[in-house]
């Protein structure tokens, strides 16, 4: 009793606030709605009655159309993460937040050296969380030297080869590095079994892409351990075939609605994954999978709306809706 007394204790506020945020997610209705109307504008006067309302009022004198769109909604989100990132105290339980918050930093990383080697602009699409936010971001932002942005990646855990000097190897390391952090989360889940099985589907979803590649281009690859399907059977099951992979894999029904297109194949996968950890987060409320499933959900959301905003005046809606994960 003594420790379901302390658990509730310890997540129960948590538990609390994000109950209390749940009616502020937007409903299928209203996501619907704005995959059906023709320009962004409508889409906004749609998002103004919502929890996005005050973040568009406050951009709107900088930002018009999808850049006010993409610029409240990753606002949002960014504060919504932090606010979380915030409720939790324990600190042998802190590091789990890495298994939602890795996911950003990973992505922020990405854009760095995406800027860095091949210009552009992508200030909207940075998430405002974890370690690299803030002034920190900025800096980074603004050091052009890809042998410096390597180094100050590397002090943070993404440790990369000297030998990648390409963006996809560089993107390929810092992807393994995190895998790996993944897989030593492990240990701090003796309490949290859906929280394991996670993290396990997380690497999994990892060893299928490595698998894939090498399968489809004869690429060497190093599979991650800590998942659930065994990196041997992997390895047999490159060796018989796609099919053989996809069956290990459990794969067969989303390989089939895919009709074969293996992006689309693992993109459903990864949505499948996410889907998995926000119904876990649901069934059990006083735990980290249910605060690390509620980010999940944000995530989606932020997705989901990404997707309507640039997809506007190119596809039709039901091709917008398909894209969406529900």
């Amino acid at each position: 009793m003594a420790d379901i007394y302390t658990r509730a204790q310890q997540f129960g506020y948590i538990n609390a606030r994000l109950r209390a945020a749940r009616p502020q997610l937007i409903d299928s209705a209203t996501l619907g709605a704005m995959c059906e109307v023709e320009s962004v504008e409508a889409m906004i006067e749609l998002l103004l009655p919502t929890a996005y309302g005050p973040y568009i009022e406050s951009l709107r004198t900088r930002y018009s159309g999808a850049l006010l769109v993409s610029r409240a909604v990753m606002e949002r989100f960014s504060k919504k993460v932090a606010q979380i990132e915030g409720m939790i105290k324990n600190n042998r339980k802190r590091p789990l937040l890495y298994a939602a918050t890795g996911q950003l930093e990973l992505y922020n990383l990405r854009l760095l050296f995406l800027e860095a080697m091949e210009g552009g602009d992508y200030s909207s699409e940075y998430v405002q969380v974890g370690s690299i936010s803030g002034k920190r971001l900025e800096r980074m932002r603004a050091a052009k030297d890809i042998d410096l942005l390597k180094k100050i990646a590397s002090e943070m855990g993404y440790t990369i080869s000297t030998d990648s000097t390409r963006y996809a190897q560089i993107v390929d390391d810092m992807e393994r590095a995190y895998y790996k952090r993944i897989a030593e989360l492990k240990a701090l889940c003796d309490d949290e079994p859906e929280l394991r099985i996670c993290l396990e589907k997380m690497i999994d979803y990892k060893n299928f892409d490595l698998a894939v590649r090498a399968l489809k281009f004869g690429s060497t690859v190093k599979y991650i351990a800590g998942g659930e399907v065994p990196i041997d059977k992997t390895k047999k099951a490159v060796g018989e075939g796609m099919e053989a992979l996809v069956k290990v894999y459990g794969l067969e029904k989303v390989y089939e609605k895919s009709k074969g297109d293996l992006s689309w194949t693992e993109e459903l996968y990864d949505r499948e994954i996410m889907l998995w950890i926000t119904k876990a987060s649901v069934a059990n409320p006083f735990s980290m999978a249910g605060v690390i499933g509620f980010i999940g959900r944000l995530d989606i959301e932020r997705r989901n709306l990404r997707s309507i905003v640039v997809s506007k005046g190119v596809l039709k809606p039901e091709e917008i809706k398909s894209k969406l994960i529900w």
